[in-house]
């Protein structure tokens, strides 16, 4: 029996899809309700042309969105059917998402869908140990589980990569154009309902070879505090098959699922995308035994020490529209 969607039931949908992560927070997205259909489009007034030039990341984040849409869907009516890339004659839709059989969420979408409230971008310091090794086969599945590999990297890969984000941070800093672009998305105000505020910067390293992104570029921020990072992050890969628009679509779902899935477990995540927002450093962040895969998103995983503020999110009047 196929359930219906109320106007309320979509703007609660609609709401826990805002909660994705996106790249510097400028939550690309924009949703169109008509009949029991929702529509996911990339919003292109939000592109970010110098630091992605292709929508890759833009489109990342509107598969973590579409993700907490799929769960928030499946909470509220049952399993919902969801659409891919469905017109090529409209470039900005990604995703229809419309009710599906009224099957019962599972138990672990169930606690998915808790968990999108709590979800954040750890950018405190980590406890310098290893994950659970069940917390990483849990991350891992999830990942696969939407069509995506997670490749957590050993301690020879991670010290190769860790050399390849610092080298692409030192020439982002040197880079007039992609400074003023992420400048642009940082410390906006306290009546912003985008970016990244100060107060979600985290703290500043102490060693400015921690692995840890630093949004403010290196300029000083008032009231901004110091901390130690860990010596020996966890890094890990997500990788996809190929390297176009459905891919990305994909990578996005995997990342929100195995974020989503972290939160649960108590694992702190950040991203470390300078080197995969640089064209000639990108491919080196693939480990060399992962194949020819392609790299999507650099992960920092661990027991966070501290939280992180949670970023402003747009209401839901500002992104979706009924028709």
């Amino acid at each position: 029996m196929y359930a219906t969607l109320t106007h309320t039931d979509v703007e609660t949908a609609v709401r826990a899809a805002t909660l994705a992560p996106s790249v510097l927070n400028v939550q690309p997205w924009r949703f169109v309700a008509h009949g029991d259909a929702i529509e996911v489009h990339r919003d292109p007034d939000r592109a970010l042309p110098v630091t992605d030039p292709s929508n890759r990341a833009l489109t990342i984040s509107c598969g973590a969105a579409l993700f907490n849409l799929r769960l928030a869907v499946a909470h509220l009516i049952g399993h919902p059917e969801v659409d891919i890339l469905p017109d090529p004659a409209r470039p900005t839709l990604l995703a229809v998402v419309r009710p599906g059989d009224g099957s019962e969420p599972t138990a672990v979408e169930s606690r998915l869908y808790v968990a999108i409230r709590d979800r954040r971008s750890s950018r405190v310091p980590f406890l310098d140990q290893l994950l659970p090794v069940e917390t990483v086969v849990r991350i891992e599945n999830a990942a696969a589980t939407e069509g995506a590999t997670l490749r957590f990297l050993n301690a020879y890969e991670a010290a190769d990569v860790g050399k390849l984000v610092r080298q692409a941070d030192l020439v982002q800093r040197a880079d007039a154009d992609i400074r003023a672009e992420v400048s642009g998305w940082i410390g906006r105000g306290p009546d912003a309902v985008d970016g990244i505020p100060h107060l979600s910067l985290g703290p500043k390293a102490t060693d400015p070879s921690s692995l840890v992104r630093d949004f403010a570029l290196g300029l000083p921020v008032e009231g901004r505090d110091r901390a130690t990072f860990e010596h020996n992050p966890t890094l890990a890969v997500l990788l996809s098959d190929h390297d176009g628009p459905a891919d990305w679509l994909r990578t996005g779902q995997a990342l929100q699922r195995l974020w989503l899935e972290a939160t649960v477990a108590g694992t702190g995540v950040s991203l470390l995308t300078q080197p995969l927002e640089m064209p000639g450093m990108r491919w080196l962040a693939r480990p060399a035994a992962a194949g020819r895969f392609w790299p999507q998103a650099l992960l920092r995983l661990g027991i966070a020490t501290g939280t992180t503020p949670p970023t402003p999110r747009r209401p839901v009047a500002d992104v979706l529209t009924f028709v």
